[in-house]
């Protein structure tokens, strides 16, 4: 008899710390969909024509060969914005790919319809402090 309940308190103690073994904290989302999230906040902000928020998004550290740091990138967006360029953007992720590798991820290729034409882009983060920033983009202006 006492076999039996020393038996039975130690199955209850096994099941009781497989249970707490599955109540441990969640792990928080993956890079692939924190990378997803602010692609989305991006666009959202795009659509309409939100620069300062989608701008929130982009590194301190952003440049691009035709466009400079993330100050000019807003002046060309502000500029774009005030012609009526960015009216009716569309923006097609459809064929969109997201690639990590460490502390860097692409997303590509973005297609970007407007009263400006077609365009395919590319963009680039880096994760800042635990958070995804974009820091580049391939795009012909």
């Amino acid at each position: 008899m006492k076999e039996a309940a020393l038996f039975s308190a130690i199955v209850s103690l096994c099941i009781a710390l497989a249970l707490c073994g599955c109540q441990t904290a969640k792990k928080g989302p993956s890079d692939q969909d924190l990378v997803a999230q602010v692609t989305q906040q991006c666009l959202d902000a795009a659509k309409t024509q939100d620069i300062d928020k989608l701008l929130s998004h982009y590194s301190d550290k952003f440049s691009h060969d035709q466009l400079g740091d993330k100050e000019g990138f807003r002046a060309f967006l502000k500029s774009a914005k005030d012609s009526g360029y960015l009216n009716g953007l569309e923006v097609d992720m459809s064929l969109a790919k997201t690639t990590i590798a460490g502390a860097t991820a692409s997303v590509t290729p973005v297609q970007l319809h407007g009263s400006f034409g077609n365009v395919t882009a590319g963009f680039h983060a880096t994760k800042e402090d635990g958070v995804w920033r974009i820091t580049g983009m391939d795009i012909d202006i």
